[in-house]
């Protein structure tokens, strides 16, 4: 996957006023993939939460209801696997994992994601350009840390999205813009999330397609420009020193 380590990940996340895990950002395995898919998706997201169909939003509704991350993971390898020729990282797919040690030592992943630091795609009257793309990225439900026995930290997705931004700037690219798609099963609830709680811009209109798998679609794709992805992830700042 062509990873090293990012240079300032978030290493702390907050439980309550009073308490905070160690995390750690890792590149995702097939082992890893392997475990989210038995214990998490299958057995508690698949099981309990459901795809937004219209209506009133609920807290039961997630856009990762019937996905894979076995597969999320090879995809990102076939990626990679068309550019080999580049040799060039930034356009390579990383896939990591936000991971939690319990007490025995073993590994917990709380998140997951696949990220590519520099995706060269028109968004509308965004223009034509390289930004960060957010591929794939899910946080666990607060299920798997009652299954646990353990409090469910704040902010896993906050920090599974500031690793696409990081990843992006150790790569000394130009600057911080970043994009994703928002999933219409996760409902409005979702895009609600991308623009109120992290500030990115909801784009709206028309374009051509954005890759040649992708085609934009009005209102579907978010976006941080450099200042606000630079400010974002500025909130995290403290949580980067153990």
């Amino acid at each position: 996957m062509h990873l090293s380590s990012l240079s300032q990940p978030v290493c702390r996340i907050i439980v309550d006023e009073d308490r905070e895990y160690e995390v750690q950002v890792v590149p995702m395995t097939p082992t890893h993939a392997l475990w989210w898919h038995f214990h998490v998706q299958t057995n508690l997201i698949d099981k309990r939460y459901v795809h937004w169909a219209g209506g009133d939003a609920s807290p039961r509704h997630r856009a990762d209801v019937g996905w894979n991350w076995c597969n999320n993971l090879l995809y990102a390898q076939a990626h990679n696997a068309t550019r080999f020729a580049s040799r060039s990282s930034r356009t390579y797919a990383w896939a990591v994992l936000l991971k939690l040690s319990d007490k025995a030592g073993d590994v917990i992943p709380i998140g997951m994601t696949t990220t590519v630091p520099d995706f060269d795609a028109t968004l509308a009257a965004h223009g034509r350009r390289g930004r960060a793309f957010v591929w794939y990225f899910a946080d666990a439900p607060d299920d798997l840390y009652r299954e646990l026995g353990i409090e469910p930290p704040r902010g896993v997705a906050k920090v599974l999205l500031d690793i696409a931004v990081q990843n992006r700037l150790d790569l000394s690219l130009s600057d911080a813009c970043t994009f994703l798609h928002a999933d219409p099963a996760g409902g409005p609830k979702l895009v609600k999330y991308y623009v109120k709680k992290v500030g990115m811009t909801q784009i709206r209109g028309h374009g051509p397609r954005i890759s040649l798998w992708r085609r934009f679609k009005d209102r579907e794709y978010l976006l941080w420009d450099d200042f606000a992805a630079r400010n974002f992830c500025s909130t995290l700042d403290e949580f980067r020193k153990l």
